[in-house]
C-alpha cells in the first residue's frame, strides 16, 4: 500500500470513529397542513404537548406561478393566534 492509500485509511477510520461517538439530538416538530389553525383548539395542543413537541411548522399560503408575475405567495389558511 503507498503512502497516498494509508493516509486515506487513517483519515476514513478517524472520521467513522468521530461520526459514530456524538450522540443526535432529535427536535420533535409537527407540520399543521390544514387551512385553518385556532391555538384555542385543546386537541391539537394536547396532543403537541403530550408528544413533547418542540416545533410547530404551520402553512400560512400557496405559491402560485404567473407567467407575468413570477412566483406569488397566495394566503389560503384561515390563522387565529390567541393566549
Amino acid at each position: 500500500m503507498n503512502t497516498f492509500g494509508k493516509y486515506i485509511t487513517i483519515v476514513a477510520s478517524v472520521l467513522l470513529i468521530a461520526s459514530c461517538s456524538s450522540e443526535t439530538k432529535v427536535t420533535r416538530g409537527f407540520y399543521y397542513w390544514q387551512s385553518g389553525y385556532f391555538s384555542g383548539e385543546n386537541k391539537n395542543q394536547q396532543l403537541f404537548q403530550t408528544l413533547d413537541g418542540e416545533r410547530l411548522y404551520l402553512k400560512m399560503f400557496e405559491v402560485t406561478y404567473y407567467d407575468a408575475e413570477g412566483a406569488i405567495p397566495v394566503g389560503k389558511t384561515n390563522i387565529k393566534l390567541e393566549d
